[in-house]
């Protein structure tokens, strides 16, 4: 006769089951885990130095060198087509005087 013919319960061993969250906060800690492991730049900056003119300026952090986009770091300009407000209530192109003011 089978066991559960018998009215007898048989128990299995207890067996935790991960859920759906408990996966995703793992995965979630295991990726943050890997970010701060990276070094602080995930390029190599030990190649030959980017030598030319300046062909243009895109804005006031942003220009171009020997046909490649450069993206200064550390600086945060105001984007060209971007106005600012002074403090009397005014508004200013900013971005345009910080393109003007990196050409110069």
């Amino acid at each position: 006769m089978p066991a559960w013919a018998s009215g007898h319960r048989v128990l299995l061993p207890y067996r935790p089951r991960l859920r759906l969250r408990t996966i995703t906060i793992l995965t979630g800690l295991g990726l943050l885990a890997v970010y701060a492991a990276l070094p602080e730049a995930p390029f190599s900056l030990d190649g030959p130095p980017l030598t030319g003119t300046v062909e243009r300026v895109v804005d006031g952090d942003t220009i171009d060198i020997a046909g490649q986009r450069i993206r200064l770091v550390g600086l945060d300009a105001p984007e060209w087509n971007q106005t600012c407000t002074t403090g009397d209530g005014g508004s200013w192109e900013c971005g345009a005087a910080a393109a003007s003011r990196m050409r110069n």
